[in-house]
C-alpha cells in the first residue's frame, strides 16, 4: 500500500469518527443546555480560539514544512530541536496572554455578552482551547514524519473521552462544565502524543551528528515561521472569529442557530482538509527533492479530486440541510437550514482557491498566502457585518462568496506571476460554471423535499449518489489516465480498490484494469 493511501485511510478514518462524535456532542450540548447556554458556549470557546492563536504562533505549520524538509535532506533529528523550541515559545506566550486576560477579560466580557460572560468563564475557555495547541504541535510533528496513523490514534481517542464526558455529566451539564471536560480530555492526549513522538525522536537522535543537534533552529526558520504565524492567526480567525462578532449583533439564541449549522459546514471544510494534510508534506518533499516537475501533473488531480469531494458536499449540506440539523440537535435549529444553503455555494470556491493556498505555504511562499486568508477574512466579516441587519444570518455568511470569488482571482494572478504550476484559468471557469448549476438544483431539492420520513432521505441519498456518480464519469470530470493514477495512488488493488474501480467502471458498462504502484 502506498504511503499516500495509507495516510489518506488514517486521517480519512479519523475524520469521520472524530466528526460522528462531534456531532454526538452538539447533540448532547443542544438538548441538556437552554439555547442561550449554547451560545455562550460557542462565543466563549471561539474567543478562546482567538486567543490561542497568540500562544500557538504558527508553529504547527513550522513544524510540517520543515519536519518534511528535514526528512527530504536527511537531517530529521533536527525535528527533535525544532519541536523543543515550539514548546518553549509555547509555554512562554501562554503566561502572556493569561496575563492580558486578567487585566483586560472583563471588558471582552463586556462586549460579548454582559452578566452571561465573565472574566473566569474566558480565561476557562482560553485554557481549553490553549490545551488543543499541544496536540497540535504533536499531530504537526507527526505529519511532517508523514506518521498520520499515530495523528488518528491521538485525535480517536480525545473526542471519545470528550463525547463520554459529556454524555456521563449531561444532567449536570453547564458551560463551565463542558469546557473542564474538554480541558482534561486535551491535556491527557497531549501527554501521551508527547510520550510517542519524544521516544520516536529519539532513537534518531541517537544516531545524528552532535553538530547538526547542536545548530539552532531559529535562524533556520525564522522567515518561514513569520509568515506562518501571522497565516495562523488569520486561519483560526476564518473559522472562529465569526461568532464573537455575530455575539456583538444578533442574540444568543440567535448565535446558537448560527453555530450549529457552522459545525454542520465545518464538517464539510474540514473533511475536504484532510487530503491537504496528506498532499502539504508531499508537496514540500518533492519541491526540496529532485521530483519538483512532477507537480504540475499532480496540482491538476489535486484541483479535481478535492472539487468531486466538494460538489458531493454540496449535495449533501443543500439537499438533506433540515434533516441533519434535527439529527444533531433539535426543531428550534431549524432555522439554519437557509445558512447551509448559503454556505453550500462557497464550498466549491473553497475547493478550487485552498489547494492554492495549501501550494504557496508549501513551498514556503507563506505570505502571499497570508495575504489571501487575510483579505478572504475581511471581506467575509465586513460584507457580512453590513447585511445581517437587512438579510440576518444567511446575509452575514453570504460574505464568504464575495470573499473566496475575489480571493481565488488573486491567487491565479500570484501564481502566473511566481510561474507556479496550475491550469489555465479556463479550466477554474468551466468548474465554477458547473457547481453552480450542482448547488441550484440541490437547494431546488432540499426545499420541496420533506424530512420527517427518514427512509426517504436515505433512498433519496442512494438515488442521488449513483445519478451523480454516473454524471462524473460519463462526463469525462476526470480523464481516463487520472483516474487510474488516482487509483493507484488513493485506492491500490486491495477491497478498496476493486470498490473505486468498481464506481469508475459501472457508468461505462466494464471493468477497469487494475494496477499497482506507489505514491
Amino acid at each position: 500500500m502506498s504511503r499516500i493511501r495509507t495516510n489518506t485511510l488514517a486521517l480519512g478514518t479519523s475524520f469521520f469518527v472524530t466528526a460522528a462524535l462531534a456531532f454526538l456532542q452538539v447533540k448532547i450540548l443542544t438538548n441538556y443546555l437552554s439555547q442561550a447556554s449554547v451560545g455562550v458556549w460557542s462565543a466563549v470557546l471561539a474567543s478562546g480560539a482567538l486567543l490561542a492563536t497568540l500562544s500557538e504562533l504558527g508553529l504547527p505549520q513550522v513544524l510540517v514544512r520543515y519536519g518534511a524538509k528535514y526528512d527530504a535532506e536527511g537531517r530529521l533529528a533536527r525535528l527533535s530541536r525544532l519541536l523543543t523550541f515550539a514548546l518553549k515559545v509555547y509555554f512562554t506566550a501562554m503566561v502572556f496572554v493569561f496575563g492580558a486576560l486578567l487585566l483586560v477579560g472583563p471588558s471582552i466580557a463586556r462586549l460579548l455578552g454582559a452578566e452571561a460572560v465573565t472574566r473566569w468563564l474566558l480565561i476557562l475557555g482560553y485554557f481549553a482551547v490553549a490545551s488543543g495547541t499541544l496536540r497540535a504541535l504533536n499531530n504537526a510533528s507527526f505529519r511532517g514524519l508523514r506518521r498520520m496513523a499515530a495523528i488518528a490514534a491521538l485525535e480517536i481517542s480525545f473526542s471519545v473521552m470528550v463525547t463520554l464526558g459529556y454524555f456521563l455529566l449531561r444532567n449536570r451539564l453547564s458551560v463551565e462544565l463542558a469546557l473542564f471536560v474538554f480541558l482534561g480530555a486535551s491535556l491527557l492526549v497531549a501527554m501521551v502524543g508527547l510520550s510517542l513522538l519524544s521516544r520516536m525522536l529519539g532513537r534518531v537522535r541517537k544516531e545524528a551528528d552532535p553538530e547538526v543537534l547542536a545548530a539552532p533552529v531559529f535562524p533556520e526558520v525564522r522567515g518561514f515561521w513569520q509568515g506562518a504565524a501571522a497565516a495562523g492567526v488569520f486561519l483560526i480567525a476564518i473559522e472562529q472569529l465569526d461568532k464573537p462578532l455575530l455575539a456583538t449583533l444578533v442574540s444568543f439564541q440567535a448565535l446558537a442557530v448560527f453555530h450549529v449549522a457552522a459545525r454542520l459546514y465545518l464538517f464539510a471544510r474540514r473533511l475536504l482538509y484532510v487530503p491537504f494534510q496528506v498532499m502539504f508534506p508531499e508537496i514540500t518533499h518533492k519541491w526540496e527533492g529532485p521530483r519538483r516537475h512532477e507537480l504540475r501533473a499532480d496540482m491538476e488531480l489535486f484541483l479535481k479530486l478535492e472539487l468531486g469531494l466538494g460538489l458531493m458536499l454540496v449535495v449533501l449540506l443543500a439537499v438533506f440541510a433540515r434533516p441533519l440539523l434535527l439529527l444533531v440537535s433539535n426543531a428550534r435549529f431549524l432555522g439554519g437550514s437557509r445558512v447551509l444553503w448559503v454556505l453550500a455555494a462557497v464550498i466549491p470556491l473553497l475547493c478550487l482557491h485552498q489547494p492554492l493556498s495549501m501550494f504557496l505555504r508549501a513551498i514556503g511562499r507563506v505570505w502571499f498566502a497570508f495575504i489571501a486568508d487575510s483579505t478572504w477574512l475581511v471581506l467575509y466579516l465586513g460584507i457580512g457585518t453590513l447585511l445581517v441587519g437587512r438579510w440576518g444570518l444567511p446575509g452575514f455568511v453570504a460574505g464568504q462568496l464575495v470573499a473566496s470569488t475575489v480571493v481565488l482571482t488573486y491567487l491565479l494572478i500570484a501564481f502566473s506571476r511566481l510561474d507556479l504550476p496550475r491550469p489555465p484559468v479556463r479550466f477554474f471557469l468551466t468548474r465554477l460554471a458547473v457547481s453552480a448549476g450542482v448547488w441550484a438544483v440541490s437547494v431546488g431539492l432540499g426545499r420541496i423535499v420533506p424530512y420527517q420520513s427518514w427512509w426517504r432521505m436515505g433512498a433519496l441519498a442512494v438515488v442521488l449518489a449513483v445519478v451523480g456518480n454516473f454524471l462524473l464519469v460519463r462526463g469525462g470530470f476526470l480523464t481516463r489516465a487520472e483516474e487510474e493514477r488516482a487509483m493507484v495512488l488513493l485506492a491500490g488493488k486491495g477491497a478498496l480498490g476493486k470498490v473505486a474501480r468498481f464506481v469508475v467502471a459501472w457508468p461505462w458498462g466494464g471493468r477497469m484494469r487494475a494496477a499497482g504502484g506507489n505514491g
